[in-house]
């Protein structure tokens, strides 16, 4: 037991480390790139994701799940084979329809030209690409040090090259890319190695069909939640300009922190969730999680809240006041997050008890049509405040979507929703007053009455929410 909580720790570092490094990285990349130039960078990430999606077909998660359907040691090195060669294929096969189709391509994001940025974008995803199926075997293993060790060595690479080209060469965004680029290349001998020495190349036509039969399904939802994220950028630069992608992109990273923050109870919330659902009567198991999810819920809130709060001055102090305009749409990117979160985690963990899955990917898919629906209406309409309206209302009809149907179809834990939406209008109305209101043009007495105010907020929840805290821990 203490060996799975242990693994579970180092997978969750492991995981965790390229998003913080990202975040520690945004001061620099505002410092030396402006709006544009982090426009580029950010449509470029979307471009990495999309040839990412044709390249892996999502063959690590058959990888992952179908490895110990197949008995003995060589069975499991064929089968592993047989996946890398696929994507090897799929490799070469990408490269040249990227290739021969960079005209068509670059109508994606027409401002930014296919060489460099979308061809390196392409080797980005190639060797990152490598990797996958080498990571997947170190999970099924067990080997979560060295799965840690290599994560590990894989960002210093890519972190070093690209503040050397950043800091030293003077490169921009072209040298952000190079770095990411470079750093790829660099790291890949160590998954061809383990490529070559833990698997047997071949091309075992049943176990392709196996894994294809597995990780197909996954396209939808992995197409899908790319287009969720990706789409808003293109039709920004598509109707406005790079800069507004720049903007925009600022505001998704500061209030992505909450997803960041929901990924780390997700590690800890799914085996605390199966494990009392089976070992507790239903009563006592839905009473214990529901004390648990609210407890979740109210932190995330919280966290929102100082967000909310305080990215104006985290924009001017920390990044670039060249981006000072981004702060306005934090608050609505951020409840977007919020109620994200709350569906992904503790309404998927329904879902997912329930398996319900096929469900599950049907309410994903209709909400990515509402999204691309809503991005191309709103954008065109109110530019950047569009595309933040736009992530809220998807995230609105995903949540009421999903939890009207967990209430009919699945182990449904209730959610006190009168408590969470008067917090949620309060948090709205104090943030609303103290960021934009006029009568505060003193940034010191803001800053001073936020932080304040925001200290209270927390002396007041610790105090409301005691036994809560107590109630939540599951023995």
């Amino acid at each position: 037991m203490n060996s799975i909580f242990k693994n579970t720790g180092l997978y969750l570092i492991s995981n965790m480390l390229p998003q913080a490094v990202g975040f520690f990285l945004l001061p620099l990349y505002t410092k030396y790139l402006n709006p544009g130039e982090f426009g580029i960078l950010s449509s470029m990430m979307v471009i990495q994701a999309f040839f990412g999606i044709f390249i892996t077909l999502s063959l690590e998660n058959s990888a992952v799940r179908l490895f110990w359907d197949f008995k003995g040691i060589g069975k499991h090195r064929l089968f592993l084979g047989t996946i890398s060669v696929v994507i090897f294929i799929s490799i070469a096969f990408v490269f040249a329809i990227a290739i021969l189709s960079q005209s068509l391509l670059q109508k994606i994001f027409p401002e930014i030209s296919f060489y460099p940025y979308f061809f390196y974008a392409l080797i980005i995803s190639i060797f990152y690409s490598l990797s996958l199926v080498p990571k997947s075997y170190l999970r099924v293993v067990n080997k979560a040090k060295e799965y840690l060790i290599i994560s590990t060595i894989e960002i210093i690479s890519s972190v070093a090259l690209i503040l050397f080209f950043l800091l030293v060469k003077d490169e921009g965004v072209i040298g952000i890319l190079k770095g990411k680029m470079y750093g790829a290349i660099i790291i890949s001998p160590i998954f061809i190695y383990i490529i070559i020495k833990k698997f047997t190349l071949g091309f075992d036509l049943q176990m392709i069909k196996q894994a294809f039969a597995f990780s197909l399904p996954f396209i939808p939802n992995i197409f899908g939640a790319w287009a969720i994220s990706g789409t808003d950028k293109i039709f920004i630069a598509n109707y406005f300009t790079l800069d507004s992608v720049g903007l925009y992109s600022i505001s998704l990273r500061i209030a992505g922190l909450i997803g960041v923050v929901a990924t780390a109870f997700t590690f800890a919330y799914y085996p605390l969730f199966f494990e009392t659902v089976f070992d507790k009567p239903e009563s006592v198991a839905k009473d214990k999680l529901s004390k648990v999810n609210h407890l979740i819920i109210y932190i995330l809130l919280i966290f929102f809240l100082f967000l909310s709060l305080f990215s104006k001055e985290a924009i001017f102090y920390l990044l670039n006041p060249n981006y000072l305009a981004a702060y306005k749409y934090v608050p609505i990117i951020g409840l977007a997050m919020v109620l994200n979160s709350i569906t992904s985690v503790i309404i998927g963990a329904s879902f997912q008890q329930s398996k319900k899955m096929k469900e599950h990917m049907v309410i994903g898919l209709s909400n990515m049509v509402v999204m691309v629906m809503l991005n191309f209406i709103l954008i065109r309409q109110f530019n950047l405040s569009g595309a933040a309206l736009s992530s809220l209302i998807s995230s609105i009809y995903l949540f009421i979507i999903s939890y009207s149907y967990s209430k009919k179809h699945c182990f449904f834990i209730a959610i006190d929703l009168k408590r969470v939406g008067l917090i949620l209008i309060s948090i709205l109305l104090i943030t609303g007053y103290l960021n934009y209101s006029k009568d505060l043009v003193n940034q010191y007495v803001s800053a001073f009455l936020k932080g304040g105010g925001f200290i209270i907020v927390l002396i007041v929840f610790y105090i409301k929410n005691k036994g809560l805290i107590k109630d939540a821990r599951l023995n």
